[in-house]
């Protein structure tokens, strides 16, 4: 009706306001044979009849995923140094000589101290006191004088410490001061000194000390931020009402 006698519902007409329309809708003002939103029948309407709908709400605007890049970190190239050479550098002993045996030197013989000599001269057998140095016929120790021995000889046998003795063809045996034992002489001997065990190292590779040249790679510029267009709104699709006439004006809404 128009009017109409109380509100218009949903896909009725003909309203002149959204005052004629239920709660929640809207007078859609409409041309002939053209479609109602969320109603049918409209496009085979050849009338000017307005009717009531629910207004769509605004649809989301789709997402769009912008493929922003991922900053890119700086690249550092370090060239490295001549790496080292790891393997164990052989070891080298030189072996210690041999040394030379030890030699004792020979004992020397004693020999009669030289000193100003007596000549030999026979005193008496037997002797009425003791015989002094180069002094006989003695047949024992006794009969010298303290510090002498008797020397037992053959003819013409020399006296250690006297003289005359080569020439004296008897057998007389004279006192004489005994040799002490001659100090042996010092021999030196050449003993090598141990050398000391020599180990020869290989030193590696020497690094090399030239700072490595620093590459920098430069980030990528990123790409503008694009903002997606505003997505009209469309009409909530949904069971749909055909078109109905009710009054005009409307008595109601």
């Amino acid at each position: 009706a128009n009017p109409p006698r109380s509100p218009l519902d949903e896909c009725e007409g003909d309203c002149d306001n959204d005052g004629e329309c239920a709660d929640g809708l809207t007078c859609y003002q409409r041309d002939r044979n053209e479609e109602v939103p969320g109603c049918t029948g409209g496009g085979s309407d050849n009338s000017i009849t307005d009717y009531c709908i629910r207004p769509a709400g605004p649809t989301a605007a789709p997402t769009i995923a912008l493929a922003i890049p991922t900053p890119q970190p700086t690249v550092t190239i370090i060239q490295s140094p001549t790496p080292l050479n790891t393997t164990a550098a052989p070891t080298t002993t030189t072996p210690l000589p041999t040394p030379l045996p030890t030699t004792t030197a020979p004992t020397a013989k004693p020999v009669q101290t030289q000193q100003a000599q007596k000549e030999t001269k026979f005193v008496a057998n037997p002797p009425r006191s003791p015989l002094d140095e180069c002094e006989g016929d003695c047949d024992n120790d006794g009969e010298c004088a303290d510090g002498l021995t008797c020397y037992q000889r053959d003819r013409n046998e020399e006296v250690p410490g006297c003289t005359g003795g080569g020439s004296d063809n008897s057998i007389t045996d004279y006192c004489i001061r005994p040799a002490g034992p001659t100090a042996a002489p010092t021999i030196a001997l050449a003993i090598p000194t141990p050398q000391p065990t020599v180990t020869i190292i290989q030193s590696p590779t020497p690094l090399n000390t030239t700072a490595a040249p620093t590459t920098t790679t430069p980030l990528p510029t990123p790409l503008p931020t694009t903002t997606a267009p505003t997505a009209k709104p469309v009409q909530t699709q949904q069971a749909q009402k055909e078109t109905k006439f009710v009054a005009n004006p409307p008595r109601s809404p």
